[in-house]
């Protein structure tokens, strides 16, 4: 599991949908043959939706799902990945229970 934001200022990514949506014909230019589907909504521990999407065999063999956060400033990514189908579904359900666990801190940050 690994966590990426991308920041709403690209355009590519100013809203959830177009995150997802880009994301998806990434996945599919790479692997025309990849099976995406949709993982259901998870409730995260500040209330927010997760909305998850599972990005099955790749040309690698490579099974992820990621759950897409929508933030005011960024879009928050959480992504199972695993080498087989075996794995991924051991996986997912701590998968779920993790994304449930997500809350976000702050805009503000500040290096001293």
């Amino acid at each position: 599991m690994y966590t990426n934001v991308v920041h709403k200022s690209n355009k590519e990514n100013a809203t959830l949908e177009k995150t997802i949506n880009s994301d998806i014909e990434d996945f599919r230019k790479k692997a025309p043959e990849i099976s995406i589907t949709e993982g259901g909504l998870v409730n995260t521990y500040d209330g927010k939706s997760a909305r998850i999407r599972n990005f099955l065999k790749d040309d690698y063999g490579n099974y992820e799902s990621v759950a897409y956060i929508d933030e005011e400033k960024v879009i928050v990514l959480i992504v199972l990945s695993a080498r087989s189908e075996a794995e991924w579904k051991k996986a997912f359900p701590s998968f779920r229970n993790f994304v449930g666990s997500y809350r976000y801190l702050t805009n503000e940050v500040n290096l001293q």
